[in-house]
């Protein structure tokens, strides 16, 4: 045993904390309370913030996702009009070039806007929410045409495949921009099939809890099924 051992520990020693953290007082239950509505808070302000992202990100959507459509279309009308009777495309002279430069420019910046948008808000509800909003409402709060204006099944068809394809139509194409045309007809495609699944998912469950009297009336009396 060396001397080292012999020596006893002094109880200063013995009770002093073991890091700067053992000495901080334990909170009380009010401060646990105020500790924890400030995380609330700042949960929600979060959340409003996303949404508000989202929105902001919906809004521009609409307007790159049409400014794309403009640009590849008027590329692709140049390169097909502008052919001379050699056979050489007008879309490699100066005016094709620009155009061309501009259109892929705009694709470069919706595909990095797109990637700083899902880096800030990944997997945020609010945020998709907040999108979804600003890339529908237009297409909601439309007039209804002389399509939509008749009352049957067939007329919301074709009024919800025409928004649905429209919505489809004006978001912006993020991937594979070298294949712009059919990206572009994969879009409007989702967008109408979404669009008139919705009217007949609806129609079927408007028509299941529709007029429950009726329904019974003429399951007490088949005779008078055709009233």
């Amino acid at each position: 045993m060396s001397a080292w051992d012999d020596t006893p520990a002094s109880p200063a020693a013995a009770q002093a904390p073991v890091s700067a953290w053992d000495a901080t007082p334990s909170l009380t239950p009010q401060q646990v309370r105020d500790v924890q509505a400030k995380q609330d808070v700042n949960a929600s302000i979060g959340r409003l913030g996303d949404l508000l992202y989202g929105g902001g990100m919906g809004a521009a959507d609409l307007v790159q996702g049409v400014g794309q459509k403009v640009l590849h279309g008027a590329q692709w009308l140049y390169d097909q009009l502008g052919k001379n009777g050699q056979g050489q495309s007008l879309a490699t002279g100066p005016a094709g070039q620009a155009l061309n430069s501009i259109s892929q420019g705009l694709d470069q910046a919706v595909a990095r806007r797109e990637a700083i948008y899902q880096a800030d808000t990944p997997g945020s509800f609010a945020a998709g929410l907040g999108r979804t909003i600003t890339n529908t409402a237009p297409f909601l709060a439309a007039p209804e045409g002389a399509v939509a204006s008749g009352r049957g099944l067939l007329s919301r068809l074709l009024q919800s495949g025409t928004q649905g394809a429209g919505l489809g139509l004006t978001q912006p194409v993020t991937q594979d921009t070298d294949n712009f045309g059919l990206q572009a007809a994969k879009q409007g495609l989702t967008g109408a099939v979404g669009g008139t699944g919705g009217t007949v998912l609806g129609s079927v469950f408007a028509g299941s809890g529709s007029d429950p009297d009726r329904r019974s009336d003429h399951g007490r009396h088949p005779w008078r099924a055709g009233k």
